[in-house]
């Protein structure tokens, strides 16, 4: 296993340990900062990800340039943990209930997938069907680093909730 297939699986169970630290109350409480609740952050995860593992396996073609070229740029920007962004409207999460068990078998199951994909195909492809704002398209490496990031980003949001609750 690769190291980024690795990563995918600490980030999963890194995940299932953050969200089983929050009650059913707790889980869709807004914290006392404002923001979105756990249960939103994870929402929003499972959108921004829950079409990627078809992405990563359609309509991709080789690449004629460094496969990992925006690897650093997107890691940096999502990593950075004091750097605020707006959501797209398509991911913005809903204000309903969030069910804690059911958003982490969700975002699981496709982090699993996305292991996979990282372990077993090859990365250096470009994906034709998805163009990152202000970059365009991406390889399966940059997309999949870009994931991890994201849900990092968004597991250490849940955890600093949890701690104003």
């Amino acid at each position: 296993m690769n190291k980024l297939a690795k990563e995918f699986k600490a980030v999963s169970l890194d995940l299932k340990q953050t969200i089983h630290n929050f009650d059913d109350e707790q889980f869709n409480k807004v914290p006392g900062i404002g923001g979105w609740t756990a249960g939103q952050a994870a929402e929003h995860i499972h959108k921004s990800m829950r079409g990627l593992p078809l992405l990563l396996m359609r309509n991709t073609v080789p690449s004629t340039r460094e496969p990992e070229q925006h690897v650093k740029t997107l890691r940096d920007m999502f990593l950075d943990f004091e750097a605020k962004y707006e959501a797209a409207p398509a991911l913005q999460p809903s204000t309903d209930h969030h069910d804690k068990d059911d958003l982490e078998q969700k975002i699981v199951s496709i982090l699993d997938k996305l292991a996979e994909i990282a372990a077993t195909e090859d990365l250096t492809q470009l994906c034709t069907g998805f163009e990152f704002p202000t970059i365009g398209q991406l390889t399966r490496s940059e997309m999949l680093n870009f994931t991890s990031a994201h849900t990092q980003r968004h597991i250490h949001q849940m955890k600093k909730i949890k701690e104003v609750l």
